[in-house]
């Protein structure tokens, strides 16, 4: 188990939003610190703490679980890459990979991930459907998703935005973008 717990984390063990979580480190209920990027971090021993003092009940197995990415690209070198990405994190993550639409739809019931990251022009079943299914669903809408096209203009990027994405990266994209885009979500 990791020393720090991130605000993302918090929130999914909590139950809560992150902008819930945002406001009681704002109001001093719990400590945080801050990564060089300017990500907030909550130590577990805190956090463990704040959770006991307030009687909220918790999963201790939600905590000891590693974050999930899922990625979706019906390129498979583009999968290839960004597991590669994933491992040179220094947060362990576990990663899954759909090559379409369809099969997304099986990964993210049987994996629950944290994080999406999503190819907007797959055929069949295209990144702008794929996003809206999940927006739109009760179970799945939480998911943060970062879109990634080789397709950037303004329309793309807008519609994306506009079905749920958090970001939208222009293909190819180097592991500094990769990395901002997950950090930037906590």
């Amino acid at each position: 188990m990791s020393k720090t717990i991130s605000v993302s984390q918090m929130a999914k063990v909590c139950k809560v939003s992150t902008e819930t979580i945002r406001r009681w480190i704002d109001k001093g209920a719990i400590a945080s610190s801050k990564t060089l990027g300017g990500h907030r971090r909550i130590l577990i021993d805190d956090f463990l703490k704040f959770l006991k003092q307030n009687d909220m009940p918790y999963d201790r197995r939600l905590l000891d679980q590693k974050r999930r990415i899922l990625i979706i690209d019906d390129e498979s070198g583009v999968i290839d890459i960004l597991k590669g990405y994933v491992a040179e994190l220094e947060e362990d993550y576990e990663v899954d990979s759909a090559s379409s639409g369809f099969e997304a739809g099986q990964r993210v019931a049987e994996s629950s991930p944290d994080i999406i990251f999503l190819d907007i022009v797959m055929p069949g079943m295209d990144g702008f459907e794929v996003c809206q299914m999940l927006k739109n669903d009760i179970h799945t809408k939480d998911i943060r998703i970062i879109a990634m096209t080789g397709y950037a203009t303004d329309e793309n990027i807008q519609k994306i935005m506009e079905c749920g994405a958090g970001a939208c990266l222009k293909k190819p994209f180097s592991f500094e973008t990769f990395k901002d885009a997950i950090l930037s979500l906590d």
